[in-house]
């Protein structure tokens, strides 16, 4: 081979290295801005994810009511039905991290839902705390 043979290899090298280098640097920056964006288990979902419950109503506040129903071990979904702006958010929970958010009308919601939640809010004539009317066990 000869000299400019190698000076071309070599060169190509160096583009690959750099190259290389760049993707890391681009990863890492992705990773950091991927950990930036988690969103942390709101407390309310720690003590229902710690009582061993299937399902639970609770109300947040005088308008909004708290739905927690578990899907797995390690995945739960929270339901916040908020009756002044008529809408709900699903979250869904793995670990102690939100994963996913959802945003739909109460109208979209299944009537039932809304309905039990909508007693668990002070003022409605339904009950307002968690008692077992409003808690199924785990089996």
């Amino acid at each position: 081979m000869s000299c400019d043979a190698y000076y071309y290899i070599r060169r190509a090298q160096e583009n690959i290295d750099e190259l290389r280098d760049d993707m890391r640097r681009s990863f890492k920056e992705q990773a950091k801005k991927i950990d930036a964006q988690r969103v942390e288990m709101p407390p309310v979902a720690a003590d229902f994810k710690q009582s061993g419950h299937k399902e639970r109503y609770s109300a947040l506040d005088d308008t909004t009511a708290l739905y927690f129903r578990r899907v797995d071990d390690n995945t739960l979904r929270m339901y916040e039905l908020d009756f002044s702006l008529s809408m709900a958010t699903i979250s869904t929970i793995q670990g102690n991290s939100v994963t996913a958010t959802e945003t739909k009308k109460l109208s979209e919601m299944p009537p039932k839902m809304v309905k039990e939640a909508q007693k668990c809010l002070p003022g409605t004539g339904g009950r307002n705390d968690n008692t077992a009317r409003h808690q199924v066990k785990r089996r």
